[in-house]
């Protein structure tokens, strides 16, 4: 039986195709070649008007470029006529000024007025007395606005609230650029003749603004007006982020070729939890900015948030990706060095990871939070030589909280464990009998390094778990647990001391063990049931865990050596106790609004 073949009449299907197709030609009166002739004049057409819009783009770029130079020069100019100190014209020298890519501008005069301004700019040294107060307006003020401190980076607390993490992001200069300077401050304003001389020249170069906007045909919306930079100072000045973001896009018609803008929404966005909307905005910034700086920090936060953004949607791939990218455009920026870091080891891409956070500590870029992040990195990567050499150097364990300190060294074994932990952890509290008439009561003062008050603390007392009253007398963080029991005579002076243990949790961390034994010591019996007790008796630290893992104990200072030793600033601690205080409003309504970020 045969089968009905659907491709037997194909090839006739085809010749008549081609035969009703040379006859419809000849009717309409079109030779064969002509029409082939006018298909590939259609195609030359096609091609020409590519090139052409083509060429139509990279002019429309060039503009761009030369507006987004020229609004920069603008917007650093109007900050230093605005904020006429030493300060805010190295800051713009430094920052912009000094780092802007002039290819783009392509003008012999406009460049030499640059370079005037600069070398005016460049005459004028900070004194000492200024560089101190940058750093208290600057760098100060940036650790004041950090959420997440050593001891949140040491503890790991932010993942009990990754999406705060996500949405604070890193920070840069340009971050803190728009705080507000006081003109009147006496000690930052400068001569007015030095003054004049910049305002002078930086006038003459914004006289030739216009005339090389019109040669490039730039529309004049592209261009910022100093009563932009103005609104947009006040926008980001604005506290509450719902507000600035709408404030922000009223703005956008005037700001469409000022990148700082696109930063600023980007990271408004970001701080609501906005984060596909962050991702448009830090990929226009990108396509805006790229090429501008020879090291661009603005960028290289805008990748930095990125990367952690798509860490945190899952995109693990690209983060990595961006984060590099992020690492390429500056090594000056040190928050963004940190994020790139976790998630380059989250990754995998330990090397990379290490050198991210070294970037800050080479060069002295941060030190606190760079070390903390540092011992971390290798506690979480098991390298315990490198983390044992750290720990056995005090400049270093000034950086480490008592409590991120107990969680690295838990790592170590016996063998590499410094001794240096113990009497760093012995000097940086004290646990001593309060005598009294009936049942005692036992004080524990912290240095302020523990940051107390963010935790919640309970003493072990044989069977008996005894909640704290926490109070803070003249710096020192105190806690007293009332009527554990009977622990010596006013007039005697204690008897010998029970053991006890004190249990300290952070958040929903592995809470933290500390064991207290008697040591015997020399000294003078007797005072009132309001003193402290400094008799033959004394607490000493024996024993340090972290959850279930417990820090190798070895052989350390003495008790008064510890006492001595000023690893975290010296203890001073009142022989005179008054009555439990509770803690001043300022302090607690600041940790109060930390534990609540942590949470």
């Amino acid at each position: 039986m045969n089968r009905y073949n659907p491709y037997a009449q194909l090839p006739s299907k085809l010749l008549c195709g081609f035969i009703f197709f040379l006859t419809f030609a000849f009717l309409c009166g079109n030779p064969i070649h002509a029409l082939f002739a006018q298909t590939a004049e259609q195609a030359q057409t096609a091609e020409q008007e590519s090139e052409a819009d083509s060429e139509a783009a990279k002019i429309e770029r060039h503009r761009r470029n030369v507006a987004v130079a020229l609004n920069y020069c603008r917007a650093s100019f109007h900050r230093i006529k605005k904020y006429p100190t030493q300060i805010v014209m190295e800051e713009e020298r430094q920052k912009i000024l000094n780092n802007l890519n002039l290819n783009v501008i392509q003008d012999a005069e406009i460049i030499k007025l640059y370079s005037d301004v600069l070398e005016e700019i460049g005459q004028i040294q900070l004194t000492d007395k200024e560089e101190e107060l940058y750093e208290t307006k600057y760098k100060k003020s940036l650790r004041h606005e950090l959420v997440f401190d050593t001891l949140s980076v040491g503890l790991n607390l932010m993942t009990a609230s990754y999406i705060n993490a996500v949405q604070i992001g890193a920070n840069s200069w340009w971050d803190y650029r728009n705080f507000k300077w006081n003109r009147d401050n006496e000690v930052l304003k400068l001569e007015k003749t030095r003054v004049n001389a910049v305002v002078k020249k930086s006038s003459t170069f914004l006289d030739t603004f216009w005339r090389l906007a019109q040669k490039n045909n730039i529309p004049d919306r592209w261009l910022i007006r100093s009563t932009d930079l103005d609104s947009l100072e006040q926008a980001m000045n604005q506290k509450d982020p719902q507000v600035r973001l709408r404030i922000l896009k009223r703005m956008q018609p005037f700001m469409e070729c000022y990148p700082p803008y696109w930063y600023y929404l980007a990271r408004t966005e970001q701080t609501l939890g906005q984060m596909f909307e962050a991702m448009a905005t830090y990929n226009r910034l990108s396509s805006l900015e790229t090429g501008h700086f020879r090291r661009d920090d603005m960028l290289a936060t805008a990748y930095a948030n990125q990367a952690v953004i798509q860490a945190y949607l899952g995109q693990q791939t690209a983060a990595v990706q961006t984060a590099k990218k992020a690492l390429n455009e500056s090594a000056e920026v040190w928050e963004a060095n940190l994020a790139c870091a976790k998630i380059l080891q989250k990754a995998g891409e330990l090397a990379d990871a290490e050198d991210a956070i070294l970037r800050n500590l080479d060069v002295d870029l941060e030190r606190e939070q760079s070390t903390v992040t540092l011992l971390t990195f290798y506690y979480d990567t098991n390298n315990t030589t490198k983390l044992a050499k750290f720990l056995g150097d005090e400049k270093v364990l000034a950086y480490v909280p008592p409590p991120v300190l107990i969680r690295l060294a838990s790592r170590l074994p016996e063998q590499q464990t410094p001794p240096l932990v113990w009497t760093a952890l012995a000097s940086s509290l004290r646990i001593e009998p309060r005598l009294c008439f009936g049942e005692d009561s036992i004080i524990v003062a912290y240095h302020p390094v523990w940051k107390i008050n963010r935790s919640k603390v309970s003493l072990h007392f044989g069977d008996r778990i005894i909640e704290g009253e926490k109070f803070r007398q003249n710096d020192v963080d105190y806690i007293l647990f009332p009527q554990v029991a009977e622990l010596g005579g006013v007039l005697s002076g204690p008897s010998e001391l029970p053991a006890l243990k004190l249990e300290i949790q952070y958040g929903k961390k592995d809470p933290i063990l500390l064991a207290f034994s008697d040591q015997s010591i020399s000294g003078k019996a007797g005072g009132t049931g309001s003193r402290l007790a400094t008799d033959s008796h004394r607490y000493q630290l024996v024993a340090a865990q972290w959850g279930a893992k417990q820090v190798a104990y070895v052989p350390h200072a003495t008790p008064k050596t510890a006492q001595n030793s000023y690893i975290y600033g010296k203890l001073e601690i009142m022989q005179e106790i008054k009555t439990a205080e509770k803690p001043e409003p300022e302090l607690e309504k600041q940790e109060t609004s930390k534990d609540s970020e942590l949470r």
